[in-house]
Order: C-alpha cells, then sequence, then structure tokens
C-alpha cells in the first residue's frame, strides 16, 4: 500500500538492521549455552563420589506400657543413641542452586545407601537439623577428584556414652577403592573395632588390629573364598562364609565396628559389608 510504503521510506534500510540485531541475539545465545555448557563440563571434571556409613552399636528396644490397654508400644530411640538419618549442607555461591539453600545428603545406620556426587578439593560440612536451625556436625576432608570414596562416622571419644553415642559429632574414616593402593583388590576389611581380630581369606590368616586395613588381590574370578573372622581369647565368631570373587561386579568392602552384644546377636564386634559398584554402573 502506499501509505506502507511511505513509511518505510523514512527510515532507509530499516529490514536489514533487524536482521542484524537478530544474528547478534542468536550469536549471543550460542555464546552463553557454549559457556554454560563448558561451566557444566567443568563441574562435572571436579566431581567425587561418596557414601556415607555410621557403624556403630543398635540401641536397646524399650516399650511404653499402656495401663488402659495392657499392651506397649515400642519407643522411638533417644536422641543422640543413634546418629541423624540424614545431614544438610549449605549450597555454595557458586553452585547451581541458590545460594544458602540447605540441601540433604543421606546417611546410613550399619547399611548402605546410594553414592552420592560431591565438588572435590574442598571440605564438605555437614549439619545436623535442630528444631531452630542447623548446627555443624561433621566435616568431611577433601576429595581426589573422580574417585569414589566410602566415609564412615563411628562414635568419637566424646560420643562414647554407653546410651548416647552419636549426641556429638563422629570420628570420620575414609576408604577409597580407587585410590593407588587399593586399585584392583576384590576385597578390603577395614577394623574400626578396638578389638584385634584374626581374620582368614582363602589360605590367608592375619591378625587385624584396631584402626588396619587389610586387602587381597586374587587373579581367579567366579571363585569361591573362606572369609572368617573371630575375636578375643574366646575366639567369638564374628562370620563364617564363603564369597565368590567376581571382577565384574565390583569389590568387595567388610568394616568391623564395637557394636552392643545384647543387640547384636551376643557379639560386641559387628560387621559392615558391601559390594563398592564399578565405576559407571
Amino acid at each position: 500500500m502506499p501509505g506502507g510504503d511511505h513509511e518505510n521510506s523514512k527510515i532507509p534500510g530499516c529490514n536489514w538492521q533487524v536482521k542484524r540485531a537478530i544474528r547478534l541475539l542468536l550469536i549471543a545465545g550460542v555464546a552463553v549455552s557454549t559457556v554454560q555448557s563448558k561451566e557444566s563440563e567443568q563441574d562435572q571434571g571436579l566431581q567425587s563420589k561418596l557414601m556415607l556409613v555410621a557403624l556403630g552399636p543398635m540401641p536397646p528396644r524399650r516399650y511404653s506400657e499402656d495401663t488402659k490397654r495392657g499392651d506397649a508400644a515400642m519407643l522411638l530411640p533417644m536422641e543422640g543413641e543413634v546418629p541423624p538419618n540424614q545431614l544438610y549442607y549449605r549450597v555454595s555461591d557458586n553452585a547451581r542452586e541458590a545460594s544458602g539453600k540447605w540441601m540433604p545428603f543421606p546417611l546410613a545406620f550399619n547399611n548402605t545407601t546410594a553414592m552420592k556426587s560431591v565438588k572435590a578439593g574442598v571440605e564438605l560440612i555437614l549439619h545436623r537439623k535442630l528444631a531452630d536451625g542447623y548446627e555443624p556436625y561433621v566435616t568431611i576432608p577433601e576429595l581426589e577428584v573422580g574417585m569414589r570414596h566410602v566415609v564412615f562416622l563411628t562414635p568419637s571419644s566424646k560420643g562414647k556414652s554407653k546410651h548416647r553415642p552419636w549426641f556429638h559429632g563422629p570420628q570420620v574414616t575414609l576408604v577409597s577403592p580407587d585410590s593407588a593402593g587399593l586399585t584392583g583388590k576384590q576385597f578390603m576389611i577395614k577394623n574400626l573395632s578396638g578389638k584385634k581380630v584374626l581374620h582368614a581369606f582363602g589360605e590367608s590368616i592375619a591378625s587385624i588390629e584396631p584402626g588396619d586395613l587389610l586387602a587381597y588381590r586374587r587373579s581367579q574370578s567366579g571363585v569361591l573364598y573362606r572369609l572368617a573372622a573371630r575375636y578375643g581369647d574366646k575366639r567369638h565368631i564374628i562370620y563364617n562364609m564363603a564369597v565368590r570373587i567376581d571382577e565384574e561386579s565390583g569389590a568387595h568392602l567388610y568394616a568391623l565396628y564395637d557394636a552392643r552384644a545384647e543387640t547384636n546377636a551376643g557379639r560386641s564386634v559387628g560387621v559392615f559389608r558391601m559390594v563398592v559398584p564399578v565405576p559407571g554402573s
């Protein structure tokens, strides 16, 4: 229409200016996307895998009597009798999540849980949740990049109260199956108890002092190996069994810890068992 042509003639080159602006916006969008992609790849490259497991005595069961009905209900553990089932960490300023947000971190008790990706090369301060906020509970040391780590929490000397061993912050023990000394080992055992343990793996017999870590490499896959562990003058049996070593399924990791005999089948040393998943599984 004449009116339309007249209006366009007032702004020479209007079409190419619009197209140029669109091209600049597209280029800027691609550049931002590329930067974000590189930052994401960099974040992935600085990650480690972490499993957090608390090991310690199970509290005795307690029941409240109902005088009206004549039966009893099982009471929940008192504070400090068991570790928190979940800890929390504050998201840092450079994280993808909102800064200052509290994120949960699973904590298993005498059991396995999933491995979680964490930032490597920095300490991780985990808090427990209270009625009026959060307080620091345990600090996980810096973890190496690209490795799997199992962190065991055990009652510290402060927390070794008979009734409330987890009231204070626990002791931290790190086992890294991908470390130089453990790579390729199919069986590992860490003694976190206060007892010296006599241990048999196949034809090998060794005495494991408190704090010791033993690891074995076996060339034969799919073969059953005898496992046995005893402690004390009376040689109380912790376990006596057979395990199949299979390189494709991952390494076996055992941990011994102080237990309460009345809640651990009469044994004062408990055992935690897991198969460390192979990388990428």
